[in-house]
């Protein structure tokens, strides 16, 4: 009999008391042992592969491969200058979040497949950063740095292009004055907004190529707007969803991406930073 035979037989007698309500438990809520329960529940169902069993799980992270629930996860490259910043990812068989950020990579996973048909996500920083602090989320696995998707239903969906490079507009329909020699469209401007909520007729000035800018980027930003403000760490500067629907103005928070009021989104121009745990950065 297997190790994983010994867990099937749990699972099965405790069934739905046991796992239902973590299922429906935030990620950002979950404890450590409660994590390592819906790993263990998961991989029964095949929607992720364990590689290497824990011989302490609390203090262990999960190592675990990166195709999870019909989704591969693809490791971004990180030092693309082009206007695609998803291009030369790799497949690498493995990465150790957390049991925590397991759970956050895993939901995400199935979100994204259900809500858009995507068959590949690329991510960064998942265990490994500049190793210059050891508290930095990226060095204790529980953050990720998202570069996009490959979609059935909206084709590559790309940060650095489908977002960093969209023309920022004003309220009034004009666009906000670029700094020369500049790709950044807010220039030193920290009264940001979510830039791809723009006016009609700009909409139709920039689907005019649609192989310039994905048509459907500003909605799949949103949507992965929610799935963060639903499952990962979220403080008073994260504004809600339903804030960055309507245009409300940015605040420093704990998520950070192209729009981000401070000048820490240079770098991340071709990417989204999401994370479990108070974050240790500069704005």
């Amino acid at each position: 009999m297997t190790a994983l035979d010994f867990l099937v037989k749990p699972f099965a007698n405790l069934g739905k008391a046991l796992v239902e309500p973590l299922l429906r438990k935030p990620a950002r809520d979950l404890k450590r042992e409660e994590a390592w329960t819906l790993i263990h529940y998961h991989r029964i169902k095949s929607e992720l592969v364990l590689l290497t069993e824990p011989k302490n799980e609390k203090e262990e992270r999960a190592h675990i491969s990166t195709s999870i629930a019909g989704v591969q996860y693809m490791h971004a490259r990180g030092d693309n200058h082009g206007r695609f910043g998803s291009v030369g990812a790799r497949l690498t068989p493995s990465f150790r979040p957390t049991p925590q950020f397991a759970i956050v990579l895993l939901r995400f996973a199935k979100y994204l497949r259900a809500n858009w048909g995507a068959s590949e996500i690329v991510w960064g920083g998942i265990g490994a950063g500049s190793g210059k602090n050891t508290l930095d989320c990226h060095m204790t696995g529980s953050c990720v740095d998202f570069y996009g998707a490959k979609t059935a239903r909206s084709g590559a969906i790309d940060v650095r292009r489908d977002w960093y490079y969209r023309p920022v507009y004003l309220p009034n329909g004009r666009e906000h004055p670029k700094v020369k020699d500049s790709d950044d469209w807010w220039g030193n401007d920290m009264r940001t907004s979510y830039r791809l909520l723009i006016t009609r007729d700009a909409e139709e000035r920039l689907q005019s190529d649609k192989s310039y800018f994905n048509p459907r980027a500003r909605d799949f930003f949103l949507d992965v707007f929610q799935f963060i403000h639903d499952e990962c760490t979220v403080v008073a500067g994260d504004i809600a969803p339903s804030a960055l629907r309507s245009g409300a103005m940015m605040q420093y928070g704990v998520t950070m991406h192209p729009d981000y009021p401070g000048l820490i989104r240079r770098p991340h121009n071709d990417h989204m930073h999401f994370q479990l745990g108070q974050a240790i950065h500069k704005k």
